[in-house]
């Protein structure tokens, strides 16, 4: 019974309880009338057997064959087209839901889930379960079919339907005995996909250091090639399982022939008179009950991949507020006359607990239409600042205050509607999400000013390209974030990379310009030459602030 209730529980049904309410009777019924009608099917053929010389009943029975094979025919057709188009609705219902909630999850719990899971969730295990669909319904299918010909052969003959259950029960518990390990077999084959995509996302972001050192690349490829290896010794390993189960299943099916051919008339007087009958029953019996079986590792397979899923969905949601609402009926926040951190601090650990570095406390003020330079060495906590700051990371300890306001969950997502922002690890999108209906004419003037109109072109919604060098990238970047027009601009080592001429341009034009237009801008940079443009110096170091510098008369030019 335990065995029965978790094959009723499985998460393949779940996800038909949850993501098809509504349309189970109908496959339910769909199911039934293809098992009736195939059974139907068998019965008009043993029976036609026994008709030689009576052209009436021969035309009766053919009728009988033609009516029960078009039912079987319907049945089928309706059971798996609408099974497919319930899976792919749910496959798609599952990657909306997994991009609404990565969108409302906050960065650090996604930093935490990691990269290459989420990947895989996203991709493998939804095509997974688009690619396993027919298999399983067709295994639903068979079953119900072998369920009405075991039915069949009760009417044939009782004590023959009872040796035929105990025999199909007793190899479907020998095989079934299995299938904890082949289900534990593929649960250690998806984590190890994650870990050996993760290595593969390793090698492709960190091409450029792979090339510069060939020990690096070795140890690397070494890395991939060892999880491979463990990744295909595994695989290998469950498929011998499952291999093994489908001999004894052909096996079976002949001992089960040859009980009720040699054995069967032993035991039951009349038996001999339907053997013939029987053993054609059991012919049509071995068809279904292959499929059934060898859709196990495809069941197997779709039941991990739904539980992956559903379990990034419950990380998830623990991440989660009910405040963050992606359609969020209310205006962005007023523009802030001064953003003001109270003793802010953050902290982060590795994965098993273990504290790496501290953030804070943090107290400083930033003000409407003044320029400010965060400055500080590798580590002194520039990026977390600005993270926090622009409401990515929630403080640990401490608040951030608004106009005297405090930030927090109920205010967050009219807040971060205040911030253009380029970080030092931005991504470039083709297309400009966010404003599609963008004139064209203001792109390309941005694109001239920025000397990108020979490298890219802007053909509504998008660019024809992005793939550009580190410099022409950040300039990219940061016409999108003019194009953006928000009253906070975050700019993180956007001069690096770029020639003597555009930094000069980007410090003494651009950002006084910006200043001028009333915005308040944040600059991560280690130009000292131009430090005296700006009205606030932030100095981080080991996460702390150690000097705060308030220059008397900002240069303007």
């Amino acid at each position: 019974m335990p065995r029965l209730h978790s094959l009723l529980d499985s998460p393949s049904l779940r996800l038909l309880e949850r993501e098809a309410a509504g349309q189970r009777l109908e496959f339910l019924l769909y199911a039934l009338g293809a098992g009736v009608a195939n059974a139907m099917v068998l019965a008009v053929i043993n029976s036609s057997s026994g008709l030689v010389t009576s052209t009436d009943g021969r035309f009766r029975e053919l009728a009988l064959f033609v009516a029960s094979l078009a039912v079987f025919v319907v049945c089928l057709r309706r059971l798996l087209s609408r099974t497919s188009r319930v899976f792919e609705n749910a496959v798609h219902e599952i990657r909306h839901r997994l991009i609404a909630k990565i969108r409302r999850s906050n960065l650090r719990s996604l930093e935490g889930a990691g990269k290459s899971l989420i990947y895989n969730r996203l991709t493998v295990d939804t095509t997974t379960i688009s690619q396993s669909q027919g298999i399983v319904t067709t295994a639903f299918q068979s079953a119900m079919m072998c369920l009405f010909i075991i039915l069949y052969m009760l009417l044939l003959s009782f004590p023959a339907f009872v040796i035929s259950v105990v025999l199909v029960a007793g190899g479907f518990y020998i095989h079934s005995r299995k299938q904890a390990e082949v289900l534990a077999a593929f649960k250690r084959t998806s984590a190890m996909q994650v870990q050996y995509f993760g290595l593969a996302t390793s090698l492709l972001d960190g091409f450029k250091e792979v090339k510069l050192n060939r020990d690096r690349g070795r140890d690397l490829a070494d890395d991939l090639d060892a999880n491979s290896a463990m990744l295909r010794a595994l695989t290998l390993d469950t498929y011998d399982a499952y291999h093994s189960g489908y001999v004894f299943s052909q096996v079976f099916f002949y001992v089960l022939l040859a009980c009720l051919v040699f054995v069967f008339p032993r035991l039951v007087e009349s038996g001999s008179d339907v053997v013939t009958d029987l053993s054609a029953t059991i012919l049509f019996l071995v068809g279904p009950l292959t499929a059934v079986i060898s859709a196990v590792p495809a069941f197997t397979k779709i039941n991990v991949a739904i539980d992956n899923i559903y379990g990034l969905e419950r990380e998830l949601d623990q991440r989660i507020s009910d405040l963050d609402d992606l359609d969020d009926p209310r205006p962005p926040m007023i523009v802030p006359q001064r953003i003001a951190f109270h003793d802010v601090g953050f902290r982060y650990f590795d994965s098993e607990k273990q504290l790496l570095f501290t953030t804070g406390p943090l107290s400083t003020e930033l003000r409407r239409g003044e320029i400010t330079f965060i400055v500080g060495g590798n580590g002194a906590g520039k990026s977390t600042l600005l993270k926090l700051l622009v409401g990515l990371y929630t403080p640990e300890q401490g608040y951030i205050s608004v106009d005297g306001q405090r930030l927090d969950a109920s205010n967050i997502g009219s807040y971060q509607t205040l911030f253009s922002a380029i970080f030092s690890d931005f991504h470039l999108f083709k297309k400009l999400y966010g404003m599609l209906e963008t004139d064209a004419v203001r792109v390309h003037e941005l694109l001239m000013k920025f000397h990108l109109d020979h490298k890219t072109h802007y053909q509504p919604p998008g660019f024809s390209r992005t793939d550009l060098s580190t410099g022409q990238r950040k300039r990219l970047a940061l016409t999108v974030a003019l194009l953006e027009d928000r009253p906070i601009c975050v700019f993180d080592e956007v001069a690096a990379d770029q020639d003597s001429e555009f930094r000069r341009y980007f410090y003494r034009a651009l950002l006084p310009e910006l200043k001028a237009a009333g915005k308040t801008i944040i600059v991560v940079s280690h130009d000292d030459r131009y430090f005296d443009i700006a009205d606030q110096i932030v100095k981080l170091e080991l996460g702390q602030i150690q000097e705060l510098i308030r220059p008397a008369t900002p240069a303007t030019s």
